[in-house]
């Protein structure tokens, strides 16, 4: 276990790294697919050691065990930092009951091509999907790809404006899915 002192250290070093980074590139380059590989790989050896766990809400691990369909993660994090966060998270390693993770290598998530790119690598009708999100462009995208979409209201978030309310049905924990 380390020290508070080392733990500091280390989120410094992190910290100096980003801000070299983005001191290089504007900051929306930063969400860029080749940077969040590089930001998989700065929380890989973290997430290993045991430095640091994903952080997922309560209501997450009874819900993917209740769930009888696959489950798929589309995040704008890599790959590998998906993988990392939900096999090291506070909860135990979740990754054995998802079915799959994407990143922005099919597409960005505000974009409606993305979504239709998935439904088509894990082989199913987008209609047949059901996308949750907390982002609102997000929701959109995959509603025109003709997903089925619900926005995910959590405190902490970005508040929802009142059109994406009256666009979109509302839940504010997953055990709600089982309502739908």
């Amino acid at each position: 276990m380390k020290s508070r002192a080392q733990l500091y250290f280390c989120i410094f070093h992190f910290k100096f790294l980003f801000i070299s980074i983005l001191a290089l590139f504007e900051a929306s380059f930063f969400q860029i697919t080749p940077m969040k590989a590089l930001q998989g790989l700065i929380w890989e050896e973290a997430y290993r050691k045991g430095d640091v766990k994903g952080h997922v809400y309560p209501d997450v691990l009874p819900a993917l065990q209740a769930l009888s369909v696959p489950t798929y993660i589309y995040s704008s994090g890599s790959v590998l930092a998906q993988k990392m966060l939900f096999g090291h998270s506070i909860v135990g390693d979740l990754t054995k009951i998802l079915s799959g993770h994407f990143d922005t290598n099919v597409g960005l998530k505000e974009d409606s091509n993305s979504y239709t790119k998935i439904c088509e690598q894990i082989n199913v009708k987008p209609s047949d999907v059901l996308f949750l999100t907390d982002v609102e462009a997000e929701a959109r995208a995959a509603r025109a790809a003709g997903l089925q979409t619900m926005l995910v209201v959590r405190d902490g978030n970005a508040p929802l404006s009142d059109e994406a309310k009256r666009e979109f049905p509302t839940i504010r924990s997953l055990e709600e899915l089982h309502d739908f």
